[in-house]
């Protein structure tokens, strides 16, 4: 357990009074969402899949929760060494929301958050509604989608 400035004491911040806050050791350290919605095809999904594996093997370290859903919550994982990509569903078909993801993030505050999306949903709204408690964001849009820089890292995936 230990204190960070990456996420602030709330209770002292509402008096104007700024601490860093308490985190607890083996909480999240960061989130991971994937947007299954009807305007996602089964090849972007496999990228999303595919994704997913990279980060497995790049930061086996760090407790990553897997959130997967459409207009909803349709599974969330934890995401370790032992994980096997192979048991998720990447099936969704419904609209698309971020609703899930900011509420979680609301309620959490991992230090970062990875959105995987074709970006045509709510997301902004939901950036105006949500406190996301310093998260940092990474969002990885396929071809053609908003841009979603001024809220944090953007990065594409495209096909030949």
């Amino acid at each position: 357990d230990s204190y960070s400035w990456s996420k602030l004491n709330r209770k002292t911040l509402a008096q104007n009074i700024i601490l860093p806050g308490y985190i607890k050791s083996g909480g999240v350290n960061g989130v991971f969402t994937a947007d299954t919605s009807r305007s996602m095809s089964d090849s972007m999904l496999n990228d999303v899949a595919s994704e997913i594996q990279g980060l497995l093997n790049a930061f086996a370290a760090l407790n990553i929760k897997l959130l997967i859903g459409d207009s909803d919550l349709k599974e969330e994982h934890d995401m370790r060494k032992s994980f096997d990509i192979n048991e998720i569903k990447m099936k969704g078909g419904g609209g698309t929301s971020h609703e899930f993801v900011f509420k979680y993030i609301q309620e959490n505050s991992p230090a970062f958050a990875i959105i995987y999306s074709d970006m045509k949903s709510d997301i902004e709204q939901c950036f105006a509604k949500y406190d996301t408690n310093g998260t940092a964001f990474i969002f990885i849009g396929t071809e053609g989608c908003k841009d979603m820089s001024r809220y944090g890292m953007m990065t594409w995936i495209t096909r030949k």
